[in-house]
């Protein structure tokens, strides 16, 4: 495969009109009750109501406020219902990669390691609430293969939201996938997860994850990267 003939996506926050309905997907859990859900779905409504009118920095404070209320409401993680607040997941994620043997693997020395540049983050910040649905759109229509991927307990990509996101996109596959049949995916024997193709166009939810699947995940998440730059998935004949 070239660099060039698609890309991988996972639990990608791609279209934040769609995505920023926390309010119902936390309530049918039950992680939160009527009273939370209200006001969550408040925040959510200021949040689009300003995407709508292109005013980024005030959408992504509705998007913060809705998850706020329901990580204080629930103090259940917003990467993975399954971990309390800030339970870390992932294990020895950062040691493992400022290992000497993972730096050389991928050529950066020295250099010192963080997780997230606050600089970066505040330059960014006007463009986090602006979608890419159409991007994703031309990537299809030109030809790209494009596959997303869920963690079943994510939530601030939660996989029921990124569907209806899939269900409206619009390319030259959509009508194959509305009708697409939705395939079991095993991993030595074990259930990982559940697939659905249609086109160039695949969907993938990965069971017992969450926001970050590679590190709840592993096993799973190299069997998934291997079938999707391989096109393995099953496609509807």
């Amino acid at each position: 495969m070239s660099s060039r003939s698609g890309l991988v996506i996972g639990d990608g926050f791609t279209d934040p009109l769609t995505i920023l309905n926390y309010s119902d997907l936390v309530y049918e859990l039950g992680l939160v009750d009527n009273n939370t859900w209200a006001q969550m779905k408040t925040a959510e409504d200021d949040g689009r109501k300003n995407i709508a009118n292109k005013n980024y920095t005030e959408a992504f404070n509705g998007f913060e406020d809705s998850l706020g209320l329901f990580e204080y409401a629930s103090f259940v993680s917003e990467y993975n219902v399954l971990y309390f607040g800030n339970e870390e997941s992932g294990g020895d994620y950062e040691e493992f990669l400022q290992s000497d043997t993972v730096r050389q693997a991928i050529h950066v020395g020295d250099q010192t390691y963080s997780d997230e540049s606050d600089t970066v983050y505040a330059e960014l910040l006007d463009e986090f609430m602006v979608s890419v649905k159409p991007w994703v759109e031309e990537l299809l229509d030109s030809g790209y293969r494009v596959v997303f991927y869920n963690g079943q307990m994510d939530v601030i990509c939660g996989y029921p939201l990124l569907v209806k996101l899939f269900q409206s996109l619009n390319f030259n596959s959509a009508q194959e996938y509305a009708t697409a049949s939705r395939n079991l995916w095993e991993v030595n024997r074990l259930i990982a997860g559940y697939t659905k193709s249609a086109g160039n166009f695949t969907e993938i939810l990965v069971r017992n994850a969450g926001h970050f699947v590679p590190t709840d995940q592993p096993e799973f998440a190299f069997d998934l990267i291997y079938k999707a730059v391989r096109d393995l998935f099953p496609k509807d004949d």
